[in-house]
């Protein structure tokens, strides 16, 4: 079953964040721990971290885009796994 990774609220106060560099690609295998992305919010920049083992299955949020915090930002699952 997929795994829909969320842009985290780093803090109460934080709305909203930018993924500011993605480290992988739709079709890339990951590990658990690997580094998905980089990401910021008014104060805080952190790498954001996949919490699964599996393929990239899609990418929702571009580099440079600003969303709420808790958006989805891209799906892990199997290869050949539909997601919408």
């Amino acid at each position: 079953m997929a795994t829909e990774i969320k842009l985290p609220q780093w803090a109460m106060l934080l709305t909203e964040g930018e993924v500011t560099k993605w480290n992988v690609k739709v079709g890339d295998q990951v590990k658990a721990g690997d580094a998905l992305c980089d990401a910021e919010s008014a104060k805080v920049a952190e790498s954001i971290e996949s919490p699964v083992s599996g393929t990239v299955l899609k990418i929702c949020v571009e580099e440079g885009v600003v969303v709420p915090v808790l958006t989805v930002i891209c799906i892990i699952g199997e290869p050949g796994e539909e997601v919408e």
